[in-house]
This record gives C-alpha cells, sequence and structure tokens, in this order.
C-alpha cells in the first residue's frame, strides 16, 4: 500500500500566511528527486540472479522470458532478486529473443493498458502496470552548462494533447522553458529494457492561468507546450489523458500516480511509477477538516480546488505534484483526468489531499489549445 502526502516547499509562503504557527506546521519538502537517468541494461552486461536460492539464472523481461503464464513458480520476481524493478529472474534454459513488436497506437483519450502489454505485472499493488496510465508524463529538469541533461525529476504532468502537457503552475513557475524536458512513456527509472522506450521532447513554451495566485495556490494549472509531438504511433504506453468537464460525486474511487516519495521507505522515491487508490471527499467536508488543522478557521478550499484521499496511510506525496488524479468514465475503459496534486499536511494521515480542479479549468485548457492552433478535442470524451 502507498503511504505518502502532497506538499511542496513553495507553498510555505501559503500555510505559514494562513496559520501564523508555521512551526508548528508540517509540510513535506520536495529538494530529493529521482535520478531518471536509466541503466541501460544489455546483453553486454548480462546480471545473474538468483532461483530458489539456488539455481543461477538471468535478469530480463518477462516478454524474453518463456514460461507458461501459470509457471510463475519456475522464477523469480525481481522484488526478490538483484533485478531491476521491472525484470525477473528467469532460467537460463528458458530466456529466448523476442521480435520487435508491431506497435498498436490507443484510438481516442483516456485508455488504459493494464495486462495488454507482454510485461511482468509487479507484485506490489502500490506499483502501476507497465501501460495503465500511458498519459503520465514526467517533467524533468536540465542544467545548463553541461553536455548531457541532469534527469532530475521536476514534476508529474499529464499528456492531453501530443504537443501539450498539463501540470500544475506552482511546480514549474521557477524554470524557463529550455530547462524543463517531458518525458513520456516513462515507467522503471532504472532501466531502458521495456519493451517500449520512452521518448523525451523540449518545452517550447509554458503558459501559466493568468489568475495563478502563488501564495494561496489558486488557479494552479499550467500547459506545456512542446517543442514538437509524442509520437503515439510508436506503441501504446503512451496516449493522450481525457478531461474531466464535471466532477464525480464524493466517494468515486480514483486514482494518482507518480514517482514520488514513499515515507514508510524511508522517504526513497519510487523508481517504478506508483499508483494509489483514493476516494473524492465533498469539498464542504475536506475545508471542515482543514479548518480543524492548525491552519484554522480563516482557511477556505477555493473553487478551483478539490480534494481526495482522507484514508491513513493512502495519499499522494512529496514528489507527485503535478500528477494527475483520474476516475473511471462510467460504462466505459476510458479515465479522465479530475485533478492534479496541488499540496496537503502531512504524510499519509486521515487528512484529505488537495488537488487542482480540472472540471473548473476546462474551459480555460480549450481556450488555449484553440489559441495555439491545436485541436481541443483531443482531450475531450464523446460517447
Amino acid at each position: 500500500m502507498l503511504h505518502v502526502s502532497a506538499s511542496d516547499n513553495d507553498l510555505d509562503n501559503w500555510l505559514n500566511f494562513l496559520s501564523k504557527q508555521s512551526q508548528d506546521v508540517s509540510t513535506a519538502s520536495e529538494e530529493t528527486s529521482p535520478d531518471l537517468t536509466p541503466t541501460v541494461v544489455s546483453s553486454n552486461t548480462e546480471r545473474t540472479c538468483k532461483i530458489h536460492k539456488q539455481d543461477d539464472g538471468v535478469c530480463t523481461n518477462t516478454n524474453h522470458c518463456d514460461v507458461k503464464p501459470d509457471a510463475t513458480k519456475s522464477f523469480t520476481l525481481r522484488e526478490k532478486a538483484t533485478c531491476n524493478n521491472s525484470e525477473v529472474c528467469c532460467p537460463r534454459n528458458k530466456t529466448r529473443t523476442v521480435s520487435t513488436m508491431q506497435p498498436i497506437p490507443l484510438n481516442g483519450c483516456g485508455l488504459s493498458n493494464p495486462g495488454s502489454i507482454p510485461y511482468q505485472k509487479p507484485a506490489d499493488p502500490g506499483f502501476a502496470a507497465f501501460g495503465e496510465f500511458p498519459w503520465m508524463i514526467a517533467v524533468i529538469k536540465r542544467m545548463s552548462g553541461i553536455r548531457v541533461f541532469d534527469d532530475k525529476y521536476a514534476a508529474g504532468g499529464a499528456l492531453i494533447h501530443p504537443s501539450v502537457v498539463i501540470t500544475a503552475a506552482h511546480k514549474v513557475k521557477d524554470y524557463e522553458p529550455q530547462e524543463l524536458m517531458a518525458r513520456a512513456g516513462e515507467y522503471d527509472t532504472r532501466s531502458t529494457s521495456e519493451i517500449f522506450s520512452h521518448q523525451e521532447r523540449g518545452v517550447r513554451k509554458i503558459v501559466p492561468h493568468q489568475q495563478f495566485f502563488e501564495v494561496h495556490v489558486h488557479y494552479d494549472v499550467s500547459l506545456l507546450i512542446l517543442s514538437a509531438p509524442f509520437d503515439l504511433m510508436d506503441g501504446p504506453h503512451i496516449g493522450i489523458a481525457c478531461l474531466a468537464s464535471r466532477l464525480p460525486p464524493p466517494g468515486t474511487i480514483c486514482y494518482s500516480m507518480g514517482w514520488g516519495q514513499d515515507f514508510l521507505n524511508q522517504d526513497k522515491n519510487s523508481v517504478i511509477l506508483k499508483k494509489v487508490e483514493v476516494p473524492l471527499v465533498d469539498s464542504s467536508l475536506c475545508e471542515h477538516q482543514y479548518k480543524n488543522t492548525k491552519l484554522g478557521s480563516q482557511f477556505r478550499l477555493h473553487k478551483t480546488l478539490t480534494c481526495a484521499g482522507g484514508i491513513e496511510g493512502v495519499d499522494t506525496c512529496k514528489g507527485d505534484g503535478g500528477s494527475p488524479l483520474v476516475c473511471q468514465i462510467p460504462n466505459t475503459q476510458r479515465f479522465q483526468v479530475v485533478g492534479l496534486v496541488a499540496y496537503g499536511l502531512g504524510c499519509g494521515t486521515t487528512l484529505p489531499g488537495v488537488y487542482v480542479k480540472i472540471p473548473e479549468l476546462f474551459d480555460w485548457v480549450g481556450e488555449q489549445l484553440t489559441w495555439a492552433k491545436f485541436n481541443r478535442t483531443s482531450f475531450e470524451y464523446t460517447p
């Protein structure tokens, strides 16, 4: 189970302003970011592992291991071996060469792919399956003055058009466009051995909401206009997110995802895309709960914010800012983004996390895409 929280250093001023007791308010920083520079695994760097603590095996992807679906006991999962998070320890006589798969692109927005791609499903339910959230974007920062990119995780985001990423404004407010990149199709940040590779694109322009108010985190949304579109024909692990024009009712079970920290795992960043299941929380109830914290009775939940979670030990966390909160569209296999991770108090408490309320900003997003001469129907789901 995922145990995390959703706050940021750059929200401290806001918390201090509301509570007047900043020394007592426990906010989460985002000073530590996962190194997204993958470790290349090739046949020249074969890594051995142990199966049942005795037989030698080879670290490889499941699609490179010739085992039957019901023969999972014939190899050791990566969590119990020395392999990367997305690999298995395969018997040497079961390894095989797999021909390149023909990519089948997704049809429309919001499609999820759990189990549809031949890739080992993680044993930990706190991890997403490969391709489960194809719209998930890792916003990474690159440092000037060096030859290679310093791939440090800056924020999460969602792909809403091949050339546009939506994220939280407070996560990218301190960057120039040329300092950021967007990575799609990422899964295991330590490996490049996934069956489909990730893609990276530069950021050409950052478009924050004109009413973004950093102190109170109002209208906390920005669009990243990319230097080139992502290639959606490359495989089913990269796709477009649907945006919700209406918020589902409180209690609806939704999911958030990211590579942020887990406070029960020594506050380490996840190397595999993690997911968390959270219910939507009524805004009035959420506001009341926050008023009962050190923020006091003056706390107000702005109309551009909403809440989810409130289950002890389950939440979004440090490093997850900007990551999407998605709910399933009724009677479909599609999901729609209803929120973006904004902030919270503490880690894994019964206090809900606060998210940017996408339905309140739906029209603004559409207007920006139209102004930029992009097709806004990319993120709109019509039955």
